[in-house]
């Protein structure tokens, strides 16, 4: 319905060329007797991008008058069609996003990915591969490592639920690479994702090169218990879960302290000597850092009794301990 004294006819053909075209389709119902009194062409940018198995984004722009497909020229000389590309192009200038053509770096790819499409959308249609919703941009994650162990050594294996041992290699070699993402089937990794924070400093604690590290000082187990958290699973062999008990539990170890040394120490001094000899039975060394004059000399010649080495003790000892250590 139209207001009685409204000329229409005097603004038909702009109405057709301009206004008309420029609208959204479906956004204003258009009656067929009006489209076949007042013709006009609906312009729409059609704004392509795919993902392809290489790794490439490729995006490629189309012009349409309803479903027809015209060239940029034919488009912009009708109606509204240079402002609508005049405001298309202001959005990929703002997302810095080609017209045509192709991004292959992958943090430029990350970008696109992550890019707020919205205002982008109101000037154009925008047409995604279904590749492009699948792919994931996300941190390592957890990670699990295994462990063996023997006399003085420490081995570790470095695992995930989410990725097979190819994967976790490439991610491994990336990342020693600083790269800030590398890509994997339909996910990407980035390593500046909080969720990768605990691999990165597990893998510069510990300098690992490979998902299998050659081996470690023993005394690394104790440096690995700290990364037991919801972003590490760390499964430890059966001679370190014994070790972590031991000390743990190193007040009830059985030291077999000789009785003449025995009864002079105090109950402080005697737990220095258990948590010693448990350190000892695992070949660990150790540091007592109670305050001068509290008898930590006389808690290593308890130590030292304690032993079965054969071969003689080395002590280094300011000289006026001598005496003690002669007694």
């Amino acid at each position: 319905a139209s207001h009685p004294d409204f000329r229409f006819d005097l603004f038909a053909d702009q109405i057709s060329s301009e206004v008309l075209p420029a609208l959204k389709e479906n956004t204003v119902a258009i009656s067929d007797k009006f489209k076949e009194k007042y013709p006009f062409k609906r312009q729409t940018i059609h704004y392509i991008v795919t993902y392809n198995e290489e790794g490439i984004l490729t995006f490629q722009t189309e012009y349409y008058f309803d479903k027809e497909k015209t060239t940029q020229e034919e488009f912009i000389g009708y109606g509204k069609g240079a402002d609508i590309e005049d405001k298309f192009e202001a959005e990929l200038e703002k997302l810095s996003l080609p017209k045509n053509g192709e991004i292959k770096d992958l943090e430029s790819i990350v970008a696109f990915l992550s890019a707020d499409l919205s205002d982008l959308k109101k000037t154009s249609d925008i047409y995604l591969s279904d590749n492009i919703a699948k792919t994931k941009v996300k941190g390592v994650g957890k990670i699990s490592v295994f462990t063996s162990s023997g006399i003085n050594w420490l081995q570790m294996r470095i695992g995930s639920p989410e990725y097979t041992d190819d994967e976790l290699a490439t991610i491994l070699t990336a990342y020693k690479k600083k790269r800030k993402y590398v890509k994997l089937k339909d996910t990407i990794i980035s390593f500046e994702d909080s969720d990768s924070a605990s691999f990165k400093e597990m893998v510069s604690d510990f300098n690992i090169d490979e998902i299998n590290t050659p081996r470690l000082p023993i005394y690394d187990a104790l440096k690995l218990s700290a990364y037991a958290s919801d972003e590490a699973d760390i499964l430890y062999s059966p001679e370190l879960k014994s070790l972590f008990e031991d000390i743990k539990n190193f007040p009830s170890e059985e030291a077999n302290i000789p009785s003449s040394i025995d009864e002079k120490l105090r109950s402080y001094q005697k737990d220095g000597v258990k948590w010693l000899h448990v350190l000892a039975r695992h070949n660990l060394s150790g540091n007592l850092a109670d305050d001068m004059g509290l008898g930590k000399t006389l808690e290593m010649i308890a130590i030292i009794s304690t032993t079965k080495e054969e071969k003689p003790i080395h002590v280094v000892t300011p000289k006026s301990l001598i005496y003690t250590w002669e007694r």
